[in-house]
């Protein structure tokens, strides 16, 4: 059975779901990150970054959360992933053990 029709089955019978197949933005790409993109490309920037992500994007998000919430935060302790998915998987890796019910 598909996973999506068992969501809804299980939907059906009351059971809360979190939703979290493949989505699909319904809003067109801001152009200020679509002229990002472009330079970063223009400008040679099409290797892989380190796997954590960007040093300078962490430091950036812990910076964020000092000013915004007054939290301090390294630069090691965030991650960057190419989007909710991958991060999903990585938390889930982390937390669920074999026989775990998900």
């Amino acid at each position: 059975m598909d996973v999506l029709e068992k969501a809804h089955e299980m939907e059906r019978e009351g059971i809360h779901i979190i939703h979290l197949e493949v989505g699909e933005p319904d809003f067109d790409t801001p152009q200020c990150v679509k002229a990002a993109a472009c330079k970063a490309l223009e400008d040679g920037h099409t290797h892989y970054t380190h796997s954590l992500g960007l040093l300078e994007l962490r430091t950036a998000i812990c910076e964020h959360y000092f000013f915004t919430y007054n939290v301090s935060i390294d630069p090691d302790q965030i991650i960057i992933t190419s989007g909710t998915s991958p991060a999903m998987f990585l938390l889930f890796s982390v937390l669920i053990e074999k026989n775990d019910q998900v």
